[in-house]
């Protein structure tokens, strides 16, 4: 397989793909803040929330800067979605395989 690397602008207030049908994903934050990462097969659906609660919107990865998050997959079933901390938009790197 080959290697690709590709930056993603995810605007704020959205679910945004960073990555789709892809076995190894490497995810990092560009600029300072955070965003947070979810798997699955479909888009999410619900925004993510940090409340003390088991909800579909609680399920989340938080990511920053300087803590990047690894991936693999054994199919290729699975997409890694991203949505930014706060009320702007957020670029994440990703290498994948």
């Amino acid at each position: 397989m080959t290697a690709t690397t590709k930056a993603v602008l995810c605007a704020a207030g959205q679910w945004t793909a960073v990555s789709t049908a892809k076995a190894k994903v490497l995810a990092s934050l560009r600029s300072s803040g955070a965003i947070y990462l979810k798997t699955g097969s479909a888009l999410p659906t619900l925004a993510p929330t940090t409340e003390d609660n088991a909800s579909a919107g609680f399920d989340f990865l938080t990511i920053t800067a300087d803590r990047p998050a690894s991936f693999t997959f054994s199919d290729t079933t699975t997409n890694v979605y991203a949505y930014p901390r706060g009320d702007s938009a957020k670029t994440i790197e990703t290498v994948t395989e």
